[in-house]
């Protein structure tokens, strides 16, 4: 009984979907477009890029209204992956939640 138990319990745990990791999803060029609290309000595309710390960063497409082109990762409220034609949301507590810590410290440029 304890053998079909830990079978079915493996066979059950294996069809459950893996949460991908931040570092799995967001790589280096990757086309993004954000929402954040810090700039004005509405999407802005970018790309990731890391600095040399090794933490994310979005590099804005056009500047915002106050000249940044350079946002960190951590300043931002809602992320969405350019994929194929369509824009895919992906959780940006998750994503800011795998950075290194040092990475959490500063803003923007």
């Amino acid at each position: 009984m304890l053998k079909q138990v830990a079978a079915t319990l493996t066979v059950a745990l294996g069809v459950l979907p893996l949460q991908a990791g931040a570092d799995d999803v967001i790589e280096d060029g990757v086309t993004v477009r954000i929402r954040s609290n810090s700039i004005e309000s509405g999407w802005h595309t970018g790309r990731i890029t890391r600095d040399s710390r090794h933490c994310s960063m979005i590099q804005l497409d056009r500047p915002t209204e106050h000249g940044y082109t350079l946002l960190a990762l951590m300043v931002v409220d809602a992320l969405q992956l350019g994929q194929t034609g369509q824009w895919t949301a992906i959780s940006a507590k998750l994503a800011i939640a795998s950075e290194p810590a040092h990475c959490l410290a500063e803003g923007s440029d």
